[in-house]
């Protein structure tokens, strides 16, 4: 599988949530896991990052890392997070 790399994929996934650009939506994101009122926090964007498919997005866990992609079947979902090298 050929990968979308992850900036690139960063500032697609800021574009599809509507935030200005990638660090506005892990500003947006970051603050919310670490604020103790949103401790239940457990879904966030998350980007198929494979070349071949759509730019597929959904909310998933965190720390997602190679999660399904419901659009095109592979293992290529990975979270803001991650692709911003926070976690």
């Amino acid at each position: 599988m050929k990968r979308r790399n992850n900036k690139e994929s960063l500032e697609l996934l800021a574009n599809e949530f509507g935030y200005k650009s990638g660090l506005h939506l892990i500003d947006h994101y970051a603050m919310e896991l670490v604020q103790p009122r949103y401790q239940m926090l457990s879904l966030i964007p998350a980007i198929c990052v494979s070349l071949d498919c759509v730019e597929y997005s959904e909310e998933l866990e965190p720390d997602c890392d190679g999660g399904f992609c419901n659009y095109c079947g592979e293992q290529s979902m990975v979270s803001c997070m991650v692709l911003a090298g926070v976690i």
